[in-house]
């Protein structure tokens, strides 16, 4: 083969791994497929619903395990057959071992993972923003690109309903995708900007916009089925109870009837809201700007208690049995009982805690922004 023929050979590879997106040395194994994912998704499951984790979790927060990553947390940790999956700002997907945190390998990504990753069977799926303003569906059994698909400036998380993909971006656009094909099923286009993500719930998806709206859509078709205006920028999540419950930035939290969008309590807490809460049983929790974890009836927004923490909440809570769990700024974590908040444990960490922790009901795991993962748990010796 001549010199030239050579190099047109390896120009041609180039372009065909370029135009791929991301690379691999990660590989799931075919054994563990079809084990459970427990959580997914950093909101509980791949509908982003936000509900409690069960499990054994002792509420005690010795580290088990830790490990030092290149490049801190681009977006929220996930776990999926006894792997937590982790985005970092340094362009590569992580994995490791839940065990042991032993490295298990990685994805090389063109643009920063900054959604977050979503598992469904062997498929994980992720967005790159804002240069790249891309959505990938990568095989895990081989870590090829199955399909991409150009999304712009997606930060917020995606989730699976229906056999659907359904991805928001910051142009202020809903989409659906279908999971195997990448084909786009439907949009739709809000008044303002989508910071955080959607939510879902048998066939009804619930978005929020910063410009106060809240749009209840037919995940089947994306068709409007009501919409509300509330009283500040939503830039959290909704999660999903017997009611719907919504935060807004100013600081209001808002009971919705999850069929007819009717308001049934709201409640002022006077400090600013910026992450998603989590809910167990009849209680929400609240993470607040000024610092107090909040627990609010999930009916009828009646305070049931609040804890002090030392700096600013921007991270969600996760509710773990008996248990939850919020970190700060100051790189504090917090493990608090259900039923009163009286502190069970609290931990100092290396960097802040930007994004909520994690669990698969025994362990509990957090990234912090100096480029560590901390597994928490009940040390057993």
């Amino acid at each position: 083969m001549s010199h030239v023929r050579l190099i047109s050979l390896a120009l041609c590879l180039i372009i065909v791994f370029s135009a791929l997106g991301c690379s691999s040395n990660y590989r799931l194994s075919r054994d563990i497929v079809n084990q459970p994912s427990v959580r997914p998704s950093h909101r509980s499951d791949t509908q982003a619903t936000g509900g409690s984790v069960d499990g054994a979790f002792p509420g005690e927060l010795d580290i088990i395990w830790e490990q030092r990553v290149s490049g801190k947390p681009a977006g929220p940790l996930s776990l999926s057959k006894g792997t937590l999956v982790y985005p970092s700002a340094r362009r590569r997907i992580k994995f490791f071992d839940v065990l042991s945190g032993k490295n298990l390998g990685k994805l090389k990504c063109k643009g920063s993972p900054q959604s977050g990753v979503v598992i469904h069977d062997s498929l994980a799926f992720f967005g790159v923003s804002p240069n790249r303003n891309k959505l990938y569906c990568i095989n895990l059994y081989n870590g090829k690109t199955v399909w991409q698909a150009h999304v712009k400036d997606a930060p917020a998380r995606p989730i699976i309903l229906n056999s659907q993909l359904l991805v928001s971006s910051r142009a202020g656009v809903l989409t659906a995708y279908d999971l195997e094909t990448g084909e786009q099923n439907w949009t739709f286009h809000t008044d303002g900007r989508l910071i955080a993500s959607v939510a879902g719930c048998r066939d009804m998806l619930y978005q929020g916009d910063d410009a106060g709206n809240l749009y209840a859509l037919s995940v089947d078709d994306g068709a409007l089925q009501f919409r509300v205006a509330l009283d500040g920028p939503i830039v959290s999540t909704p999660i999903l109870s017997d009611l719907l419950i919504m935060t807004d930035v100013v600081g209001n939290v808002y009971g919705i009837n999850i069929d007819n969008g009717h308001q049934v309590w709201k409640k002022e807490l006077g400090s600013s809201i910026w992450a998603p809460p989590a809910v167990s049983g009849n209680s929400v929790f609240i993470g607040l700007s000024g610092g107090y974890l909040v627990s609010l009836d999930a009916m009828t927004g009646v305070e049931q208690w609040r804890f002090q923490t030392e700096d600013v909440i921007r991270a969600a809570p996760v509710a773990v049995g008996q248990y939850v769990l919020v970190g700060t700024l100051t790189g504090m974590l917090y493990s608090l009982s259900v039923a009163d908040g009286k502190l069970i444990e609290q931990r100092q960490l290396t960097g802040a805690i930007r994004f909520g922790p994690v669990s698969d009901g025994d362990r509990v795991y957090i990234a912090t922004e100096s480029g560590m993962i901390i597994c928490c748990g009940e040390r057993n010796e």
